[in-house]
């Protein structure tokens, strides 16, 4: 299962919504993977336990549910979570990825895959429910990033 969408950033459309740069998209981003309780409700503890070369893992605990992943960054481009699936949550990858169409634009781009591994397919009622829930978090992750990089 894929679930793509995008969401603008910098409209150059619209001049009553200050632009963010790309700097500012890029550390909102990955301030909202290094501290996702910030972001995310529902998260009870979010902790990362190794840094590598090029990101880091996560420990993410939801009540008694314990998500592990790992992120990896591509500076000012891509950031990818890719969790391991649970017995109860089967594995999915987050792709988010900055772009330009025009310059002065920024969008992200959000796919999500999702990897079965052994669980039973979705519903096509709770797969919308899903994807539903994944674009209203996304577009309250750029709000909240917007928010914050402004009263700062």
């Amino acid at each position: 299962m894929r679930f793509e969408h995008i969401i603008v950033v910098n409209d150059i459309l619209n001049p009553l919504v200050d632009p963010l740069s790309l700097e500012q998209i890029w550390t909102g981003l990955v301030g909202s993977l290094e501290d996702p309780a910030r972001f995310l409700p529902g998260i009870d503890t979010a902790k990362i336990t190794a840094r590598t070369g090029d990101g880091f893992r996560r420990e993410l605990h939801f009540g008694h549910a314990v998500i592990h992943d790992r992120v990896r960054l591509v500076p000012r481009s891509r950031l990818e979570t890719v969790s391991e699936p649970t017995p109860e949550v089967p594995g999915l990858t987050r792709t988010l990825t900055i772009e330009a169409p025009v310059e002065g634009e920024y969008i992200v781009r959000f796919v999500y895959e999702r990897r079965p591994e052994g669980h039973a397919p979705i519903e096509p009622a709770y797969l919308q429910v899903l994807e539903d829930a994944w674009l209203a978090a996304d577009i309250d992750l750029i709000a909240q990033i917007r928010r914050e990089l402004t009263t700062h």
